[in-house]
């Protein structure tokens, strides 16, 4: 089974392609295999957390993450800022995708300016609300861009960005226009997308204000007309979805674990697949569960 493909409905407008692996099943109308092993992913289980991210290397082969690609996460609600200490499963999907893809791991970029209420029991419309104008988006500084600070948080949660000034100017510059590189967005069940767009606000939010301080300088237009708003993707393990009849006829297929309906537990490969280069199922587990990816160069 193949990535899936849908698409967000932004708030002004805009469009946003959305990835992911299967559907999620909501507790109200029952539980499947697939969702009950993605809420042992969000809790860190094991092998579920495994299995979850072999598969999503496996399927994301064919997505548009070029070295330029910088990922974020989703924070969680009572979340204002990710903490390095204590990586999320979704840290550990983030940091494995960045070092597959040699691209770079920055959630530290996000933050809220202060923790929402759970949203899972709220109607679209009270997602939107609840959501508005609490996710801030920084541009990475010089020191982010290096592959050697993946998990940096640029921002106290509580810090306003800073006013675009001359000295922003120059900060962008020489941040070799990161705030113009493609982001992809990870999130582990999507339902309404709230979040996701908000995600996608705050960053754009960013790029008008860069793009706007930018273009008063008409050396930098020349030097770069093709300028203009980040590609924006979202990634996601599941998607929201009352109908249970895709996961009863597909299975979740990695290198190293299978995952098939109404089977009680991930289940290894036969015989051990291996990655290119460094990825068999042993280096893969020993980075999971001891959070030691190994680090991009570059780009």
């Amino acid at each position: 089974m193949g990535l899936q493909q849908s698409s967000l409905c932004g708030t002004n407008g805009n469009s946003y392609p959305h990835f992911y692996l299967c559907n999620y099943l909501p507790g109200s109308v029952g539980r499947d295999t697939f969702s009950n092993s993605l809420l042992k992913f969000k809790k860190g289980e094991h092998p579920d957390q495994e299995g979850w991210i072999d598969c999503t290397l496996e399927q994301s082969a064919d997505l548009p993450i070029g070295q330029d690609t910088i990922i974020l996460r989703a924070l969680h609600h009572d979340e204002a800022a990710i903490n390095p200490r204590k990586p999320v499963a979704l840290d550990l999907l983030g940091k494995a995708l960045a070092a597959r893809f040699k691209c770079r791991y920055l959630p530290g970029l996000l933050y809220k300016i202060r923790p929402v209420e759970e949203i899972k029991k709220l109607t679209r419309d009270q997602r939107v609300t609840a959501l508005q104008d609490v996710y801030r988006f920084s541009p990475p500084s010089p020191i982010q861009s290096s592959p050697n600070s993946l998990l940096t948080n640029h921002h106290s949660p509580l810090t306003p960005s800073l006013p675009h000034s001359q000295s922003s100017r120059h900060s962008l510059l020489t941040t070799d226009y990161s705030l113009f590189s493609p982001y992809l967005v990870l999130d582990d069940i999507v339902t309404t997308g709230s979040t996701l767009n908000a995600i996608f606000d705050a960053i754009l939010r960013e790029y008008r204000k860069a793009a706007s301080l930018l273009t008063t300088d008409h050396s930098l237009v020349t030097d770069h007309p093709s300028l203009s708003p980040s590609p924006l993707i979202a990634l996601s393990l599941a998607k929201a979805d009352y109908d249970s009849s895709f996961n009863l006829f597909h299975n979740l297929q990695g290198r190293n674990y299978r995952l098939d309906p109404g089977q009680s537990g991930w289940l290894l490969a036969e015989e051990e697949e291996v990655y290119p280069s460094v990825y068999s199922l042993p280096t893969l587990t020993s980075w999971i569960r001891t959070d030691s990816f190994p680090r991009p160069s570059p780009p």
